[in-house]
């Protein structure tokens, strides 16, 4: 009976983050399957303010993968959840004195580290076979696709010639 390889995994958490999954999710669904050094160049240029908080995050699970005995350079977002957590309940200010009640939300967030090993692709194999498969197709508006019909000629096309 062979052993199977049991992978590694490395684990961090936030919890209590203050925003919204729909503003959260979108991001970390982005992450899957990819390696860390994508995921942080990726966080880097994300013009939200969960980039931050989740580039704290990433850096928690690397530094959990560490401590574990994993490569920092094999490493792979595996998977994440985003739970909802409590909610805070506020009032905004209505009309006539009227108190309108929204929820702040919080989640928690856990993301799941993996060390994968890097498959040996001969890569110029590959651009050859993906090559002869793509045929180049030429569209062009004037040609005319059926002979039998003759091409209609636009009288706006043909300006400055006098009929005699």
């Amino acid at each position: 009976m062979p052993k199977e390889k049991i992978a590694k995994t490395a684990v961090a958490q936030l919890k209590y983050f203050r925003m919204s999954g729909r503003k959260v999710r979108p991001i970390l669904k982005s992450f899957k399957g990819k390696k860390v050094n994508e995921v942080l160049a990726y966080l880097k240029f994300t013009p939200t303010r969960a980039a931050t908080y989740l580039t704290k995050l990433v850096n928690s699970a690397v530094s959990n993968a560490k401590n574990k005995g994993l490569e920092e350079t094999k490493l792979v977002v595996q998977g994440f959840t985003y739970d909802d957590g409590p909610f805070l309940k506020r009032f905004r200010p209505g009309y006539r004195g009227i108190a309108f009640p929204y929820k702040r939300r919080l989640g928690h967030i856990k993301l799941v580290l993996t060390e994968k090993e890097e498959e040996n692709i001969n890569k110029s194999f590959k651009t050859q076979a993906s090559r002869s498969k793509i045929k180049t197709v030429k569209k062009d508006s004037k040609i005319n696709k059926n002979p039998d019909r003759k091409a209609i000629e636009d009288p706006r096309l043909s300006v400055g010639t006098k009929k005699v």
